[in-house]
């Protein structure tokens, strides 16, 4: 067997040498520095029968009750030294990870892959990205489609995922964890408290081909929306920030991180506001939406 279920919630994936995705250039070709190798890597996981977590797995996992929290030992350590945008970049730009959803439907066109965001949050490879992000690998394939999930820090280190954890529709948030063996890993810290409307963050993620990239802004609101998750299932009230950094498809899970480089909250959505007054709709403003940090602090303690 490929994996091994260790309880009702989970899947354990044993070990597989993948070569490292070590492109560390400033201006990136996307599919050539960083795409193409993450596809080889898939493919040659498929070719060796190697350890793996498909749609149809995670599907199942998605299916199931989640526990309504799991522990995690967060390290307590808490920036309290201002930074330039620059030096904030280079601090935790290691512990932001390239989400690599890898699929084939067709031997024949090879591996498929599709991105989003996500990022470490202890040394021992406890990673975040949204729920969203996993529901959509779980539904964008056949049943019988292979597939991995692969994470790519910013410092070039490709990792399987081992299990997960768990999830939250509800918050738009999933716990994993990343088969690092042995290995320390650079993460972000929490913040103790949510951001205040006005103060200034910063957002680094995956947008499009805008790998590993930061925009800035300030947390612009604080609401409470009314809304349905992607399985349509239920409807629930979710707390989020707006924010005015600039962030888009791809960059969904990544971190957003206060003047200091803690974590104040999580990329989760965008919402464009349309005039409709005059029969052709007018796009006004796009909201760009973030789950508070307050939201993961709850499911992780």
């Amino acid at each position: 067997m490929l994996y091994k279920r260790i309880f009702s919630f989970g899947l354990v994936v044993s070990s597989f040498l993948c070569l490292p995705v070590t492109a560390r250039c400033q201006f990136p070709n996307a599919e050539k520095d960083i795409f193409s190798p993450l596809k080889q890597c898939a493919d040659s996981l498929r070719k060796a029968e190697g350890p793996t977590i498909t749609p149809a797995e995670v599907l199942n996992i998605l299916d199931s009750n989640p526990p309504a929290r799991v522990s995690v030992a967060l390290p307590v350590t808490i920036k309290k030294q201002l930074l330039s945008a620059s030096a904030l970049y280079q601090q935790n730009l290691a512990a932001v990870g390239l989400v690599a959803m890898c699929a084939v439907s067709n031997p024949l066109r090879g591996v498929q892959l599709n991105h989003a965001s996500g990022f470490v949050i202890t040394a021992d490879g406890v990673f975040i990205t949204n729920y969203h992000v996993l529901y959509s690998y779980a539904h964008s394939h056949s049943m019988h489609d292979w597939g991995t999930l692969l994470v790519r820090l910013g410092n070039g280190k490709v990792y399987g995922v081992r299990k997960i954890l768990m999830f939250s529709e509800h918050d738009d948030l999933a716990v994993l964890q990343l088969d690092v063996k042995q290995e320390t890993l650079p993460y972000i810290s929490l913040a103790p408290k949510d951001a205040t409307i006005g103060e200034a963050i910063y957002v680094l993620s995956n947008s499009d081909k805008q790998l590993y990239s930061i925009t800035t802004g300030i947390v612009s609101d604080k609401y409470n929306q009314s809304m349905g998750g992607p399985s349509g299932v239920a409807s629930f009230d979710r707390n989020l920030l707006s924010i005015t950094a600039e962030f888009a498809v791809g960059a969904s899970g990544g971190p957003i991180l206060d003047g200091n480089g803690n974590l104040v909250g999580i990329v989760s959505s965008t919402h464009v506001i349309e005039q409709m007054n005059t029969g052709h709709p007018q796009s006004q403003m796009t909201i760009k939406n973030a789950i508070p940090v307050s939201s993961l602090q709850k499911l992780t303690r």
